[in-house]
């Protein structure tokens, strides 16, 4: 494996952060709410554990911790929803749900990231190295397969460079084995490891091809972009809409809504 192989690997990042951020702000929206129906203290608490586990989240480098507080995420989510599932507004027991699913995407990406790791430690058996870094890589195959909706753009995109990585890598070209008892083992590994590279990156490239470009509200677009955008590319699309209502109400003797 090739340092930028190794490098895009580690790059697969179990961070929840935004998306944590936006239930924390929905619960403190609800929290401000005269009539709300879940008791306040419920609510702050609730938003304080979620902030503390995304802290978490951000402190540790070491795969098993963070698996390990992806589940607590889920847990406390899960008890929540369920406890006031009657009484949440169904735009966040929509993305509370999102959440709990893009961290079980994230739990398992660890497992096939600790897997792909461990491949590329082993020196002393070709094969086991092989059907390590074979076995992680199919957990991530069929991780894109069921949780690509939920994944950020840009966590496709580190997906996408480990696929990327892997088929320009000459220790992912066929050759001769060290032991010529391995070769004909070692040269099916690499098959089978570049073709699951090719299916990921055809998952994501289909993905990019379905997904929804017309939508029937602004409410709509919105929460696709934040699904979807990363920071800059929500700025930088939102000052193209505004350049566009500005232009049309020019257009029709009004004046500019967005300053320039």
């Amino acid at each position: 494996m090739s340092v930028v192989t190794e490098d895009n690997i580690r790059a697969i990042n179990t961070d929840v952060d935004n998306k944590l951020i936006k239930v924390i702000q929905e619960l403190e929206q609800i929290f401000r709410t005269e009539d709300a129906q879940i008791p306040k203290e419920e609510i702050l608490a609730s938003a304080l554990s979620l902030y503390e586990l995304s802290v978490k989240l951000k402190m540790t480098n070491d795969i098993k911790e963070k698996i390990s507080i992806l589940t607590e995420v889920q847990t406390h989510t899960k008890e929540f929803r369920l406890k006031y599932n009657d009484f949440l507004p169904k735009n966040v027991l929509e993305d509370i749900e999102a959440t709990e699913l893009y961290c079980e995407a994230l739990k398992k990406l660890s497992k096939g990231q600790a897997m792909m790791l461990v491949g590329f430690l082993e020196t002393q058996n070709e094969v086991t190295s092989y059907a390590e870094f074979y076995t992680g890589l199919i957990n991530i195959l069929q991780v894109v397969e069921k949780y690509i909706i939920y994944m950020s753009s840009g966590l496709r995109q580190v997906l996408k460079n480990i696929a990327e990585s892997i088929l320009v890598d000459q220790g992912y070209q066929i050759y001769q084995a060290k032991n010529l008892n391995n070769t004909e083992s070692i040269a099916n590994y690499i098959i089978a490891i570049r073709n699951a590279a090719k299916a990921i990156l055809w998952e994501i490239d289909r993905y990019k091809e379905e997904k929804p470009k017309r939508f029937k509200t602004l409410e709509e677009l919105f929460d696709y972009m934040d699904k979807e955008f990363s920071e800059a590319e929500m700025a930088e699309t939102l000052e193209v809409i505004k350049k566009g209502i500005n232009a049309e109400r020019e257009s029709r003797g009004g004046r500019k809504m967005f300053l320039e």
